[in-house]
């Protein structure tokens, strides 16, 4: 669900190559291709960033992260759980439960292990330790993996313009420099969103928000609700009780440059602001807002007219509507000369070519808006059956991609199949003017096949606007491309044998002596049901449960996975299920 190639990472290069997709059976891979489409690296990550200055790419598989130079050779090994982008030559990694940082030659560079590791700011990287009472405190290391600073603060910040803003042990907060050396101290309770040498400040915990310089002079007194941080001399507040809305723009010297009636405001660069006001009925969320742009003369410059406003790039930023996306210039205008396509999300001129992501569909494009490489929605299986990729778009807020099946010969028995998939996609009817509380997207991705057996992973992700997450839904239907039959979780079994008792004894066993099942509720897993959701590949079950099912939201879908060898004794070998993929 989430998207799976990072385009903004790095400072543009301008590399004659580009993370791209391409829907595999094997699920959704990326190589990198040229500017006229052609693929130089061939299609083999899960995930693919932009190719650096220094001509690094991080790249994942399998769910190890390495580093490749432009030949599509590794230069880090792909031993990494995780990788952050290269800052200051320097990249956070994260291996097992440890964190550390390595250099562009692959050298750990880090001497101890770390809870938490920032990305390098003015040389300096803010590091975390445990301590045996669960606390936290906090350090700095410098660009050879140092502790200048070692962790003793309650709290930290990056480090900019060479100064810092700590919670010390006493829980006072103070500016300190590059040695330690403590520049000022502040008699407040709570000092913050440090930017452009300035502080917001509250004089109690949860009280009203205020700005102070870096030497502890007040600039405006508190009297705001929320306060954003300063960015080029801008701030972003509101004296609206619950994060309500009622936003307004202010500048250091007090002066209000937008009144406090805007219900989103974002600083969008280029001293251009998106002003945006609730779209439809809901008032109780700024995610679905309509916005104008305004110039830092508190000047609105367009109507209310766009969903987004990405930020500004050389004079250009990307921003949409209900029907297409494009570039404005800084008046508000769309810009001609570029392309205007079809369907919501951001655009980027990288180079001389355009990145379009749109509708979650990664592609690109020439200046003139001719595509020169867009993913493939038809998945060949074999020479008989292809998956094709398709859009249900009824509303802005609502996108589903779902499977249909192609048949060679067409039959009776794929037609009805694809009913099925469509059932389970989620493709109600929404009106296509209908301001909705929620988004909801769909996905899917071929999760196995072999011989006659057809299983897709289908994702629904729900997230009614203003909750603190969404829910995903996951369907993964075991299909038999020859008959027309949808599998059950007991058809894979022997009737003769008590397969129930014997799967949940497995399970049971799995989350006693597995550390990895240590976050399900006690007592919570009860059996499995007659609906349970499951699949299967070529050599074992998988049993999974819902978030909250069994476990907490952040444990996500819980899954058991139980060897065919281990269960060889249960199985209905005779079976349809069994023979659909043996």
């Amino acid at each position: 669900m989430n998207r799976r190639v990072f385009m903004s990472d790095f400072k543009e290069s301008c590399v004659d190559l580009y993370p791209a997709l391409t829907n595999t059976q094997k699920g959704s891979l990326y190589g990198y291709i040229n500017s006229k489409g052609n693929f130089i690296i061939s299609p083999s990550f899960s995930t693919a960033s932009s190719f650096t200055e220094n001509r690094l790419a991080i790249v994942c598989k399998n769910n190890n992260c390495g580093v490749i130079n432009i030949n599509g050779e590794y230069v880090i090994p792909p031993i990494y759980n995780s990788i952050e982008p290269f800052v200051e030559s320097r990249a956070v990694y994260v291996q097992g439960d440890i964190m550390g940082v390595i250099d562009e030659g692959g050298k750990i560079i880090t001497k101890n292990p770390y809870n938490f590791i920032s990305s390098y700011s003015d040389s300096l990287a803010l590091v975390s330790i445990k301590t045996s009472s669960d606390d936290q405190l906090y350090g700095y290391i410098d660009m050879d993996g140092n502790e200048v600073l070692p962790p003793n603060y309650l709290e930290g910040s990056d480090f900019k313009n060479n100064y810092a803003l700590v919670k010390s042990r006493d829980g006072t907060y103070q500016v300190i420099d590059k040695s330690g050396t403590v520049i000022t101290t502040f008699p407040y309770k709570f000092v913050g969103n440090y930017n452009e040498d300035v502080f917001s400040f509250s004089e109690s915990l949860g009280g009203l928000i205020g700005y102070v310089d870096i030497y502890g002079g007040v600039l405006i007194k508190p009297k705001f609700t929320s306060a954003s941080p300063v960015n080029d001399g801008y701030m972003v507040v509101s004296t609206s009780p619950n994060y309500k809305g009622n936003y307004g723009v202010i500048t250091l010297s007090d002066h209000i440059l937008y009144p406090f009636i805007y219900d989103d405001i974002r600083y969008v660069g280029d001293n251009r602001f998106a002003l945006g006001i609730y779209r439809g009925n809901n008032v109780n969320t700024s995610f679905n807002s309509i916005y104008a742009l305004g110039d830092n003369k508190g000047n609105t410059l367009t109507d209310f007219k766009f969903l987004d406003i990405q930020k500004f790039k050389n004079g250009l930023a990307s921003a949409y509507n209900l029907e297409n996306s494009f570039f404005i210039d800084l008046s508000g205008r769309m810009v001609r000369n570029l392309p205007v396509v079809k369907g919501t999300g951001t655009l980027d001129l990288q180079c001389d070519i355009v990145y379009a992501d749109i509708d979650y569909i990664p592609y690109y494009m020439n200046k003139k808006g001719d595509i020169i490489y867009k993913p493939n929605n038809r998945i060949k299986l074999n020479d008989e059956y292809t998956i094709l990729k398709l859009k249900y778009k009824p509303n802005v807020d609502y996108l589903v991609y779902y499977p249909q099946i192609n048949q060679s010969t067409p039959s009776t028995v794929i037609e009805n199949i694809n009913l099925k998939l469509r059932e389970l996609c989620a493709l109600k009817i929404v009106d296509s003017n209908e301001v909705l509380d929620y988004n909801l997207y769909g996905n899917f991705e071929t999760l196995f096949f072999k011989k006659d057996l057809y299983i897709p992973e289908i994702n629904t992700y729900y997230y009614p606007f203003g909750a603190a997450h969404g829910m995903t839904t996951r369907s993964t239907p075991s299909i038999n491309l020859k008959t027309g039959e949808f599998y059950s979780l007991s058809d894979l079994f022997s009737c003769t044998t008590r397969w129930v008792d014997e799967i949940n004894k497995i399970i049971e066993n799995m989350i006693k002596t597995d550390p990895q099942y240590s976050y399900v509720y006690e007592d919570g897993f009860k059996g499995i049901t007659s609906i349970q959701s499951f699949y299967v590949d070529e050599d074992n079950l998988y049993i999974f449960f819902a978030p909250y099912e069994i476990a907490p939201y952040a444990a996500g879908f819980v899954t058991f996975k139980i060897p065919f060898a281990d269960i060889d004794s249960l199985l209905c070998k005779k079976g349809s299920f069994y023979n659909s993929f043996n």
